[in-house]
């Protein structure tokens, strides 16, 4: 359910953010563009902090701070309009790339020897076909000129990912 939640999250997010900050907070599509690509470049330094930290504080600590700190992004960004808070928040929301190094291993961890390779696919493929309907429900609310709204409600789904994983027992 964690994952599903998160894959909500990200692929809504990664679906729209450009078009987010071009319509909603009138950023040229090149600003745009390259505060995507921050994001994406932020992400890759903080998945490879993500493992070791994995290691030092445990999985669980680990994706949970990693959704607290998107949570938090997501909760500000539509409240943003500063090109400094932006750039801030477009860090923050790089901790959605944290997540899944972590969670993968978890998963593959507890799951039983026997299901490990087809087990896991198996969940992947589920969690990533059924949240993909988030990014329509993104894209209907953007239709409907509420993106602002959108992305609150992703925040609150990255919350409830948040909560779930508090009550994961570290393998």
């Amino acid at each position: 359910v964690c994952m599903f939640l998160v894959s909500v999250v990200y692929q809504s997010f990664t679906g729209f953010y450009p078009t987010y900050l071009v319509l909603e907070k009138g950023f040229s599509s090149e600003l745009a563009a390259l505060l995507y690509g921050g994001f994406f470049a932020v992400g890759i330094v903080l998945q490879l902090v993500s493992g070791s930290s994995g290691d030092l504080i445990g999985m669980r600590w680990t994706l949970m701070v990693s959704l607290a700190v998107a949570t938090v992004g997501l909760s500000l960004l539509p409240f943003a309009d500063r090109l400094s808070a932006i750039i801030l928040l477009s860090w923050l929301l790089s901790a959605q790339l944290a997540y899944w190094p972590v969670v993968n291993a978890y998963t593959i961890e507890v799951m039983p020897d026997e299901m490990q390779g087809s087990g896991f696919g198996l969940v992947r493929t589920a969690y990533l076909l059924s949240a993909s309907g988030g990014s329509v429900a993104v894209g209907w609310l953007g239709d409907a000129g509420m993106l602002d709204t959108a992305f609150f409600l992703l925040a609150v789904t990255a919350g409830a990912a948040l909560v779930l994983c508090w009550f994961l027992p570290e393998p």
